[in-house]
């Protein structure tokens, strides 16, 4: 939702406020994914709901930027045009015709992302900085299995 609502925003109003949005996307995208979820991860303590916040707060970056690119694409399409002529308010263009015909790539990437985040969830509690012990996680068995 991050990322839908990033994307989606900067790409509608354009200007600074797309700047602004995908400045700080880079910004994110400028650290390779496991490690910066392995250091939040740490930073937030052990915890399986902290490795879903970190795993939030890096998640979101391939979102903000697909949706980005398909807003861009659906807003200058002509229904919008004839939108904008019969007087319609942007809100509603935005959540009546951009919004539900640009977030279905971000539904095929989220559904090729369950098995990602599944995977490094576990990697993490094979480390140690996942759940803790006692947990019942693919990762902890596995490494618990190691000896």
């Amino acid at each position: 939702m991050i990322g839908v609502f990033l994307g989606g925003i900067g790409a509608f109003y354009g200007g600074i406020i797309d700047e602004v949005v995908m400045r700080i996307t880079d910004l994110f995208m400028s650290f390779p994914f496991l490690i910066a979820v392995i250091v939040m991860s740490i930073v937030l303590g052990k915890g399986i709901d902290k490795v879903i916040i970190a795993l939030i707060i890096f998640g979101w970056r391939t979102y903000a930027r697909v949706m980005r690119s398909e807003v861009l694409s659906v807003k200058e399409r002509d229904y919008i045009s004839a939108a904008e002529s019969l007087g319609a308010g942007k809100l509603r263009i935005f959540f009546w015709h951009i919004l539900p015909n640009s977030i279905f790539p971000v539904f095929i990437i989220a559904s090729l992302d369950i098995g990602t985040m599944v995977l490094i969830a576990a990697s993490l509690s094979f480390i140690g900085v996942g759940a803790e012990p006692g947990y019942a996680d693919w990762g902890q068995m596995i490494n618990f299995s190691r000896s």
